[in-house]
């Protein structure tokens, strides 16, 4: 049985990380990123630090939105919209 409860807040605070993306490297996630094309729209669910999404815009230009649950991670971080 899979349980499908969101994760309380303490919780989710716990499950943040910082990667180091590798582009050229055999990782599931640079495997991953290998397969956006340039300059496509991305959503992201759980950005957690923004890493993978300043990666995305800079090194891709792609345009991407976000979505994260973590109030705590949205305040620290904030609003990277450069466009304003």
């Amino acid at each position: 049985m899979i349980d499908n409860t969101l994760f309380t807040s303490r919780q989710a605070r716990s499950l943040h990380y910082q990667r180091h993306i590798e582009p050229e490297s055999e990782d599931s996630l640079a495997r991953l990123l290998r397969l956006i094309p340039k300059g496509t729209s991305v959503l992201e669910l759980g950005p957690a630090t923004g890493y993978c999404s300043r990666y995305l815009h800079e090194a891709l230009g792609c345009t991407v939105d976000a979505v994260e649950l973590s109030a705590e991670r949205i305040m620290r971080f904030g609003d990277t919209d450069d466009s304003t």
